[in-house]
């Protein structure tokens, strides 16, 4: 017995004396600890500079990028010469420069430098070529310097420094303008800024904030702020201790995110220890206090502790079959007695709880599906008068997923529920957390009817969550918001009704959130008449056994009238039932059993298979490929002689084909993948991509790649890249 209360008193000494003897540590740290916490508040300050000037930068960047795509500046800019009225066209630019500098006191000067008439344009006034260096004059800078800047090579955007005679710093944001082919530079767009004078706020006699270029020379601050920047050339070190003047101050020098300049804060370090050196002796003898009562709470406690314990364990002792003194010597023996207790009362709540449960989903899904028209168990989940929407999350191709990798076939039924269960934990813990709602799964989909009315935004960031966690594909329909439980089924109906056209129409699903009122709403139907005139000819085509053109008027009806997507799907399942009685009605008596498997085709492509195999057998013979006649071949061999001689062009597509060989796009594209099997476009990302190939062989880098072979930026080839060869750019080169 005496044991167990010695555990109990070291027990409670321990959680009363072990943060007082930390605090005692903390003291004997404690000007380490100031010079952290001033390094940390440093470390914000900076935070907060580096925020507003790298906001201004961003605005910088947008602002060149929007004038570099001016009109004006792109037709002066493959100008040789200006002439007197493009001349006037010049000084239009003054009032567009002029408008955007207005925008931000950060901006002191906008301009535009023409690279081959050497004409210069700010917002104050025009240079001619003779007279450029005047604006380098009136920035007080070298006019060698700045046009140098000007000469180099870089991105198309770039931020540089130059400083004037006076040593003061300005940030240049510069924009480069191409020509078509993206190979020679036309002019140059830039931003002159300064630094704004609102970081004054983070001047006194004992701070300073501070900004500095790439190569730690001063753009803003004062003569601290010049010390340290030499300092940090020297060294390298961005954060320490320096005399300044005869006082300590401790700096920090942070980069920026966005550009190569850095950020920088300094404090003198006295103003701070004066205050806490007072406080050293004042804090040890609390703290010796401290100690004094901790032991006396410790005792009290431990006694306070023990007193119910000792009632208790005679009996918790005598259920578990040991014997009482066994129990008194060691904690070990009561600990699991309790915990036996508690975990077999805590599982048989658990069962029950699960089995109620489960019985009130079921009953919701009853509800929802008409067998029942009591809402009363919704109730218990969404409030009445109060909006909720209806949501259902299907897997796309769940045995394709990560979950199912060496699961044997007999495991499947257990490996689908273990990854539902995963992911209903993750949305309900996201939609359920700060508001009611219930979810359950219906035809191996999860629903959930949550109160609120949650944005697109908010579920589609759920279904990234989703499959970030767990690496799953999934799709969500979503209905329109409901205010009363007697809407729940009518929504159920619209989102299943949008999920069975979603799996219709797409061979392969996309992930994604939808709303299952705009997948269904379509008022431009196609006049069922047209349907109706397609059949009429296909019938009178299979009566005179004209079974060429009967084929033609087949792939018509595929074609027009059961490939449109804006036909909702149960139109299509009726069309298609039409084309298959009348080609049953033309099969032989031993070959009807074909047609056994309609009522159970799910998607458009199954259709379109059904119908051609059942056409096979009325025809008796597999149908000849249509070889394409000469005119057509010789004509889709010029269509490909032009793109293979302007693949390089990025405005090349397939409206500027069709408007050299005088087509509409329609016809062109209709005409040449009839011809070739493939379409324009596709055409157009090979002819590229084997330019490509052998560019990224040669040792060229991804982006330059791009570029050369017409595309307008890299991403857009890497994309074309994995659809067309299955790999990226980069993946391609290493395996090459």
């Amino acid at each position: 017995m005496e044991k167990i209360y010695r555990q109990f008193l070291a027990s409670y000494l321990c959680v009363c004396l072990i943060p007082l003897l930390l605090s005692l540590f903390t003291i004997v740290k404690l000007e380490k600890n100031v010079q952290d916490s001033i390094i940390r508040d440093q470390e914000s300050v900076i935070l907060d500079t580096q925020h507003e000037v790298d906001r201004d930068l961003s605005d910088a960047v947008d602002a060149a990028s929007i004038l570099s795509k001016e009109a004006m500046v792109k037709t002066l800019a493959q100008k040789q010469t200006i002439s007197g009225m493009e001349l006037h066209d010049l000084c239009k630019l003054i009032d567009v420069f002029s408008t955007t500098v207005n925008q931000k006191s950060a901006y002191y000067r906008g301009f535009c430098y023409f690279y081959r008439n050497d004409f210069l344009v700010s917002n104050i006034r025009t240079y001619h070529p003779e007279q450029n260096d005047l604006f380098a004059w009136d920035l007080d800078v070298e006019s060698d310097a700045f046009y140098q800047l000007l000469q180099q090579e870089r991105m198309p955007s770039s931020i540089q420094t130059i400083f004037n005679k006076e040593g003061e710093g300005y940030i240049l944001v510069l924009r480069n303008v191409y020509d078509s082919r993206y190979t020679e530079r036309l002019a140059c767009v830039g931003i002159v800024m300064q630094v704004e004078e609102e970081l004054m706020r983070w001047r006194s006699d004992s701070t300073e904030a501070f900004v500095m270029d790439k190569d730690g020379q001063l753009i803003y601050g004062g003569d601290r702020a010049q010390a340290v920047c030499a300092e940090v050339a020297l060294s390298g070190v961005t954060d320490g201790q320096l005399k300044i003047d005869g006082d300590d101050y401790l700096y920090t020098v942070s980069p920026s995110k966005l550009s190569g300049m850095q950020y920088g804060f300094l404090t003198m370090k006295d103003i701070y220890y004066e205050s806490i050196r007072a406080l050293r002796f004042q804090m040890l003898i609390e703290i010796i206090v401290y100690f004094a009562v901790g032991i006396l709470i410790a005792v009290f406690l431990s006694r306070k502790t023990w007193t119910p314990f000792e009632s208790v364990l005679p009996a918790i002792s005598s259920s578990s079959g040991e014997t009482q003194e066994d129990e008194y010597k060691s904690m070990k023996g009561f600990a699991h007695a309790l915990k036996g207790l508690a975990q077999e009362k805590q599982s048989l709540e658990n069962r029950l709880e699960q089995t109620r449960e489960q019985a009130r989903i079921g009953y919701i899904a009853r509800y929802l599906n008409g067998t029942t028209d009591d809402p009363a168990f919704l109730s218990q989940y969404i409030e009445e008068g109060q909006p909720y929407r209806m949501l259902l999350f299907s897997i796309i191709e769940p045995e394709k997923s990560e979950f199912f990798v060496n699961v044997p076939q007999d495991k499947y039924v257990e490996t689908m529920e273990s990854m539902y269960y995963a992911v209903r934990n993750i949305l309900e813990e996201i939609f359920f957390a700060k508001q009611g709602g219930v979810s359950l799964e219906i035809n191996d989909c999860l629903v959930m009817l949550v109160q609120g009315t949650p944005s697109r935004d908010e579920v589609r960031q759920a279904v990234k969550t989703v499959q970030q966690a767990l690496s799953l594909p999934i799709t969500c329909y979503m209905s329109d918001p409901c205010l009363h439980l007697t809407d729940a089924p009518s929504a159920w109906r619209w989102i299943e009704r949008a999920y069975h056209d979603d799996l219709f129409w797409q061979s392969r699903r996309e992930p994604g959130v939808w709303m299952a009122s705009r997948v269904l709403y379509n008022k431009n139907y196609r006049a069922y008449g047209d349907f109706l005139d397609h059949q009429k000819k296909l019938a009178g085509y299979l009566e005179s056994e004209n079974y060429p053109k009967a084929r033609k008027c087949l792939q018509s009806i595929i074609d027009d009238d059961l490939s449109d997507r804006s036909q909702p799907f149960e139109i299509i399942h009726s069309r298609y039932a039409g084309v298959a009685e009348l080609l049953l009605s033309h099969l032989p008596e031993e070959k009807r059993d074909i047609a056994k498997g309609v009522p159970y085709h799910t998607t458009a492509d199954e259709i379109q298979v059904q119908l051609l195999d059942m056409f096979d057998q009325v025809q008796g013979k597999k149908p000849e490929a249509v070889i394409p006649d000469n005119k057509n071949t010789q004509w889709a061999q010029e269509v490909q002689a032009y793109i293979r001689g302007n693949y390089y062009d990025p405005a090349l597509n397939a409206s500027m084909i069709a408007e050299h060989f005088s087509m509409n796009l329609s016809t062109l594209s209709r005409r040449y993948k009839n011809t070739v099997g493939h379409g324009v476009l596709d055409e157009v990302h090979m002819v590229r991509l084997e330019a490509a190939k052998k560019l990224l062989e040669a040792g060229v880098n991804v982006r330059e790649t791009a570029e050369r072979t017409g595309y307008v930026e890299s991403r857009a080839m890497i994309r074309a890249f994995k659809r067309y060869e299955g790999v990226t750019p980069g993946q391609y080169a290493d395996k090459d």
